[in-house]
């Protein structure tokens, strides 16, 4: 469907179902033959600041454009996992199967002990007005969600002074974390993202427009607790010498700030 429906430069993955070398399905994903050899991961091109104004917003644009096409090409009859085939009680409400994926991650860094800068019992009143107030049930059409994409995943040409585009060579399809779910989960949505450009695009693309109402953004905040609970379970027991270390610090930092916004936030 990504192929039909999209422009993403992504290579057509394999499906195994045969169980023979795993006793799982799954897929894999071949090498993609580039145009040019001379390609950068994005989040390397703009630490290096090596894109101009004009190059970063050309950039911008395209992957909006790019993740309209996804959201509103790629979609599905039911919440949750992808898999190849339909769950036996599959899940047509988005607020029921999110929450189901939330709560076991407040209740993992519960009994860890991690402080979350304000008391669980605190944290279950903000979730629970969010539910009374149905926050997360207007979204009526699942959509393939990439979730965890980054800039690091991102393969861009080599920028040079004399052009003002730069093409996006390659995206690499890590789609471990992917989901049936909501276009704002998507991480490149991540406050302070997105960028007018990347929401021109998004609209470009087929998109809806993001972020227009308080709700919305509340939501959105929400989303960045999924992530962040998603980055903290994941590197649970890693110390300060470790590379991924400050992914860590990233998310206990996070969740301490969104859940003082939450404490105001409103949900209508």
């Amino acid at each position: 469907m990504i192929h039909k429906q999209t422009s993403i430069p992504i290579p057509e993955p394999i499906l195994d179902t045969t169980l023979d070398v795993i006793s799982y399905p799954y897929l894999l994903t071949p090498p993609q033959p580039l145009q040019s050899s001379s390609i950068i991961p994005l989040s390397a091109a703009r630490a290096q600041n090596l894109l101009t104004e004009t190059q970063e917003a050309f950039i911008d644009l395209t992957l909006g454009q790019l993740l309209g096409q996804l959201h509103t090409g790629v979609q599905n009859d039911w919440f949750g996992r992808p898999s190849i085939s339909q769950p036996s009680e599959p899940s047509y409400s988005w607020q029921e199967t999110f929450t189901a994926l939330l709560e076991p991650l407040i209740e993992h860094a519960r009994e860890a002990g991690i402080d979350l800068g304000v008391s669980y019992p605190d944290i279950r009143t903000y979730l629970s007005r969010a539910i009374a107030f149905f926050l997360f049930d207007d979204v009526e059409v699942p959509s393939l969600i990439w979730f965890t994409g980054s800039e690091d995943d991102i393969y861009i040409t080599r920028p040079n002074d004399t052009s003002p585009s730069v093409q996006i060579a390659a995206i690499v399809p890590t789609l471990a974390h992917s989901l049936w779910g909501d276009p704002l989960l998507e991480s490149f949505f991540l406050p302070p993202a997105p960028s007018k450009a990347v929401q021109e695009g998004y609209v470009g693309g087929g998109g809806n427009p993001l972020l227009v109402f308080g709700r919305q953004k509340t939501k959105r905040l929400w989303y960045t607790v999924f992530l962040a609970l998603v980055v903290l379970v994941e590197r649970e027991g890693l110390q300060a010498t470790d590379s991924d270390f400050g992914k860590r610090l990233w998310a206990l930092n996070t969740l301490e700030r969104c859940f003082q916004a939450l404490k105001d936030a409103p949900c209508y």
